[in-house]
């Protein structure tokens, strides 16, 4: 496949992503009664924050067929590569089935590390980003703006 063909198809697998997490955030979540934030905000700007992300992406695959097509050396990836979009979906996917298993902390610190790795990030220092990025959105969700994030289990039990 041919890396534009590659990017198109991310971008795409992207911008569903983003649709089906902006219509949950607008039918699971409910609208508070309450005057102040919502706890559906963050997440419908988050999914709109992907949806604009593919869209630019999008483009520029579009942009680099044009200027693909009139050379003569096409670009080849190589037999991982062709998986790669497919691999970071699906562990993705399964970051959203550990959440609800597990946890929010128990399903960022293993899924989101994995991606990492898959992505070869070798520098500690971002693994330890990723950490206080994980507690300082746990801190923002849960302390300052009161929306809970999902707890061990089904239950909620930690």
């Amino acid at each position: 496949m041919k890396l534009y063909v590659e990017k198109f198809m991310l971008s795409l697998i992207i911008l569903f992503t983003g649709i089906v997490m902006h219509i949950f955030a607008i039918t699971q979540i409910q609208e508070a009664s309450l005057a102040g934030v919502s706890p559906r905000a963050v997440p419908i700007m988050v999914s709109r924050g992907v949806i604009i992300m593919a869209l630019i992406m999008l483009i520029q695959a579009i942009v680099f067929y044009q200027k693909e097509r009139g050379e003569a050396d096409h670009v080849r990836s190589s037999v991982v590569f062709h998986r790669f979009p497919f691999t970071i979906f699906l562990l993705m996917v399964a970051y959203a089935v550990v959440m609800v298993f597990a946890g929010y902390f128990i399903a960022s610190l293993t899924i989101l590390p994995l991606i990492m790795f898959i992505l070869k990030e070798r520098n500690y220092k971002n693994y330890l980003i990723l950490l206080a990025i994980v507690v300082l959105v746990y801190l923002i969700m849960d302390v300052v703006l009161n929306i809970p994030l999902p707890k061990i289990g089904l239950f909620g039990i930690i």
